[in-house]
């Protein structure tokens, strides 16, 4: 458990990892900026946070899994 622990510090510390999802914040911004109305941009931001929801619980599933799959030993 300790080794997936460090595992995940490891990955979630990358500056890359940090680095992509700004430079994405930034896109969206600006493109909301730009391209989306006052009255758009709720019904934009709710599907935003959907999306955002499913995904996370997508990979913490799939982590999860694997996970469960390492300290069993199987492949």
């Amino acid at each position: 458990m300790d080794a997936l622990r460090e595992l995940y510090i490891a990955c979630s510390e990358l500056q890359e990892a940090e680095d992509a999802l700004k430079e994405s914040d930034h896109r969206m911004f600006e493109y909301m900026r730009h391209h989306i109305t006052e009255a758009e941009k709720m019904v934009f931001f709710d599907t935003i946070n959907s999306i955002l929801r499913v995904r996370e619980e997508y990979f913490f599933k799939s982590g999860f899994q694997m996970a469960v799959k390492l300290l069993s030993g199987q492949r």
